[in-house]
């Protein structure tokens, strides 16, 4: 009889290897979303379990649950010690312009990255904006001028600390009182004003005061009969250029009665009052009073608050609170200028 032809033999069968991996992947996954569940809620937790960063925790989860639960997964893993990839960093041989044209290509970037971090910073705040032209020039400027300023403040107190300014931003003069002096009665505030105005074509004229004021309270303390003659008459006299403010307090002067409204003590109203009265003397002065008259120069009066850090700008008929946030402007006036 003929013989059948033999029937091939299957080769037995295995399991799939493509179920292997999906298994693997579904692991992995899961083990995933659990990382993300407890970086998402690691927030909600009580403060003593939040004292343990939710990365570290969320890492440290992963990798239990993964030696637990899916073996299969792979795990980053290292061989040898840590201090084996530690290296001292080595100059390249050769190729020394690649290394110039790197380090010029990253002082460009950086330069570039803090003009647009500047110019963000200046479109978010309320009022006048920064002329970078004007700004450029004053820097070029410098160059001839050391001490190039934008304004020109006679204070007590530091005014780079209140003003966000760096060294050679703004002329300073200092005197005790934060006085102005009239015209030839004090050579060093005569040139300073002089040499702002004319030589430094300066915009702005600010006279700062601040809290708890020595001069003001040896001028409370000599009106009452308390003074310190130690001090010398030189002391005396130059008490001389602020005895008007004194005068004005004693008046019930708007700038002393809005101080007082505000809760602050005689010492500092005083120093308020003493803001006030040395813009005055500004009007009258023969080289800022022609600036001021014609507007390219404008005379600003401020009080720095030590204990609050807080700014007030101080006008002849009141004083007002700078909201350094919003930069809000709330008026505390009371009556009309005395004088």
């Amino acid at each position: 009889m003929p013989q059948r032809p033999a029937r091939p033999s299957w080769p037995a069968l295995s399991p799939r290897p493509w179920a292997a991996s999906w298994r693997v992947e579904l692991h992995a996954a899961l083990l995933g979303l659990a990382v993300v569940v407890i970086l998402l809620g690691w927030k909600h937790l009580p403060a003593a379990v939040r004292r343990v960063p939710g990365p570290l925790a969320a890492v440290a989860a992963g990798t239990a649950l993964s030696v637990a639960f899916a073996p299969g997964v792979e795990r980053i893993s290292f061989s040898g010690l840590i201090f084996d990839a530690v290296a001292l960093p080595e100059l390249p041989e050769g190729n020394w312009r690649a290394v110039a044209f790197a380090v010029i290509s990253m002082a460009l970037i950086a330069s570039i990255e803090s003009l647009l971090s500047a110019v963000a910073v200046d479109k978010m705040q309320i009022g006048p904006r920064t002329n970078p032209n004007r700004e450029l020039g004053g820097r070029a400027r410098q160059t001839s001028f050391p001490g190039r300023s934008a304004d020109c403040p006679l204070q007590d107190v530091n005014p780079n600390l209140i003003t966000s300014s760096g060294p050679g931003d703004l002329l300073t003069l200092r005197n005790i009182g934060n006085v102005v002096c009239h015209d030839g009665q004090d050579a060093s505030i005569d040139s300073a004003v002089s040499f702002a105005v004319n030589g430094l074509d300066v915009d702005s004229i600010v006279i700062c005061g601040h809290s708890n004021c020595g001069a003001m309270k040896a001028l409370l303390d000599d009106a009452h009969g308390k003074g310190n003659p130690s001090l010398g008459a030189g002391f005396a006299a130059w008490l001389d250029h602020a005895r008007p403010s004194y005068r004005e307090l004693l008046a019930e002067h708007p700038v002393a009665s809005a101080a007082a409204a505000a809760g602050y003590g005689r010492q500092d109203q005083l120093a308020m009052v003493n803001v006030a009265v040395q813009l005055g003397k500004r009007e009258s002065h023969p080289v800022a009073a022609p600036a001021l008259a014609a507007g390219s120069v404008q005379a600003t009066g401020l009080f720095y608050a030590i204990p609050t850090a807080r700014v007030l700008l101080v006008e002849r008929a009141g004083i007002r609170f700078l909201d350094p946030a919003q930069a809000a402007v709330t008026p505390i006036s009371v009556g009309t200028p005395a004088g």
